[in-house]
């Protein structure tokens, strides 16, 4: 099956593209719970700027569509009804009078990761069947809302992965990653040819919290090291999705307000330790490429500054991948790893001039085209996740 898709669009009444925005409405149930309070998204977005409401469990908002309480629903079926016949109710709620809710993110559950066949063309939107074109048959159906309120932000989230044992298949792993990567390049990119808007994205949640699609055992799974005692993310997966959604946010209202774009990658798995008496820095984690053949001139940028540079002579094969040292500025020994098999692994240890902000933007640059972004929610004892 092909999942390239077109679109057919009516472009009426088209607004000029929002340039900022306060008021932010997050669509979710339990793991959005969790991820704006114990993945602290919730005060990092306030931080940010935003008043952050939220539609959930047992939430009437307002609307005409079968589906009641509205926010009891929330599978991919049933995005039709929530943006065809409540969107008004979503841009007013839980906002003051006079104001409504500028950007608009929404998220199904993990049970939707799961999908269980390719379907029948083209799909039907409202259909609770799993299978890719009822999945992208219901987004397509979303396409005339997004553009005709051009001055709305609209994030989509992909459904997080299931655990081993509690709802994944490891037959249609490939499927649900077949249906995220549409969601996220084809269905994007199309909507933006279409309309020349630049007010939709999308939010790869569970690209963040898988193993790797290409493991021969259990991928695109739920990382163990992420999951609970079911499909929900632990509080470091939480963090985890925290650590990439801040710098995609960045990026997403950049693009929006300027059409400026950004290629950062995940830093997938990530850790580091931070040691405030040394300024040491140790990251960590894991990408799907970290590019063909050897780095060129690599810099890791920590709060916005150059932390290190690791020039594109400085590189040694270490077995598959390669090796990189530099002198810190500490005049200590830097160090940066890319392991080459089939998990690509990154690993820099070097030193960042103290107080850092929190949360600590870091970029870490190959030098190759391959750039990876987190924000380092650090604990007290200076310690991701």
């Amino acid at each position: 099956m092909n999942p390239a898709r077109f679109f057919a669009m009516t472009l009426v009444g088209l607004a000029v593209p929002v340039s900022s925005a306060t008021n932010f409405i997050f669509i979710h149930h339990s793991v959005g719970q969790n991820w704006l309070d114990a993945g602290q998204l919730s005060n990092r977005l306030a931080a940010a700027g935003c008043a952050v409401h939220e539609a959930t469990y047992g939430s009437a908002v307002p609307g005409s569509s079968p589906l009641s309480p509205i926010g009891d629903y929330t599978d991919i079926c049933h995005w039709y009804y929530w943006f065809n016949s409540h969107l008004d109710g979503v841009r007013g709620w839980q906002c003051p009078p006079g104001e409504s809710n500028m950007i608009v993110m929404f998220k199904s559950c993990f049970p939707n990761s799961v999908i269980y066949e390719d379907g029948t063309a083209p799909g039907d939107p409202t259909n609770d069947v799993h299978s890719l074109w009822n999945h992208q048959a219901a987004y397509l159906s979303l396409t005339n809302v997004f553009a005709l309120n051009s001055s709305v932000m609209f994030i989509a989230c992909t459904a997080p992965p299931c655990k081993p044992g509690d709802g994944y298949m490891e037959e249609n792993a490939p499927r649900g990653r077949t249906f995220n990567d549409w969601l996220r390049t084809d269905y994007v990119t199309n909507y933006q040819a279409a309309t020349g808007l630049r007010n939709l994205a999308v939010f790869d949640v569970h690209d963040v919290l898988a193993t790797s699609r290409l493991l021969t055992r259990k991928p695109s799974a739920l990382a163990p090291k992420l999951a609970s005692r079911d499909s929900h993310p632990n509080p470091k997966g939480s963090r985890e999705l925290t650590a990439s959604f801040l710098p995609f946010f960045r990026n997403t209202l950049g693009f929006l307000a300027s059409g400026a774009t950004a290629t950062n990658a995940f830093l997938k798995g990530a850790t580091a330790k931070y040691k405030t008496t040394t300024g040491s820095l140790k990251i960590g984690g894991w990408a799907d490429s970290i590019g063909p053949g050897p780095p060129g001139t690599a810099r890791v940028i920590v709060a916005g500054a150059v932390t290190q540079t690791f020039d594109a002579a400085s590189w040694q094969t270490l077995g598959s991948g390669y090796k990189a040292v530099a002198v810190a500025p500490n005049g200590k020994t830097a160090m940066l790893k890319l392991g080459n098999k089939t998990v690509k692994t990154i690993s820099f240890k070097g030193y960042a001039a103290g107080p850092l902000p929190d949360p600590v933007p870091v970029v870490i640059d190959l030098g190759n085209g391959q750039v990876f972004a987190l924000d380092l929610l650090l604990d007290e004892k200076g310690v991701f996740p």
